[in-house]
């Protein structure tokens, strides 16, 4: 029940008073020109508070384009930003700015990848769907002062027919 009202409480402080601190550090910490496109929050390296992990995406126009059907397409590439909680106050991990492709680059026969961002059992997993066709998916611990690519899975499939899977663990 004190969970409860305590939750309220926060609810209503910020309906009332705005953003949290902690929003506020998020929109100081992307940088101009580009958009928050996800966020997710977990404990990322394992001290029982829920560090923040942004997507971001640019928003230059000239990236903005007309395919081949003459409808727009945004191929502005997106980056992550990774901080961890310190005394509910965000600190950057790391950074960079576009290592994911646009939502919309050429899949070739197919559409360009999906990613998805998750945390789990405090790994950071990012998870490209190829749809029918498999996936790849990357494994990230929180050690040494850095994110740690720990571990590797795919599955190279045709339809419902997995053709080969693999599994790789640093």
């Amino acid at each position: 029940m004190r969970q409860l009202f305590l939750l309220i409480a926060v609810f209503f402080t910020i309906a009332l008073f705005g953003q949290t601190k902690q929003e506020k550090e998020l929109s100081n910490i992307v940088p101009k020109g580009f958009i928050i496109s996800e966020r997710i929050n977990g404990d990322l390296n394992k001290d029982g508070a829920a560090d923040c992990v942004l997507i971001i995406k640019g928003t230059d126009k000239t990236k903005i384009i007309k395919d081949e059907n003459s409808e727009k397409v945004d191929l502005n590439r997106r980056g992550i930003i990774i901080l961890l909680n310190k005394n509910n106050h965000y600190e950057l991990a790391t950074k960079n700015y576009d290592c994911f492709s646009s939502a919309n680059e050429d899949g070739g026969v197919y559409f360009a990848p999906e990613l998805s961002i998750d945390i789990n059992k405090g790994n950071l997993l990012i998870h490209f769907g190829h749809g029918r066709y498999g996936y790849r998916s990357y494994s990230f611990r929180f050690q040494n002062s850095d994110f740690e690519l720990i571990g590797y899975d795919s599955s190279d499939d045709n339809g419902p027919i997995v053709n080969r899977e693999m599994s790789v663990n640093f």
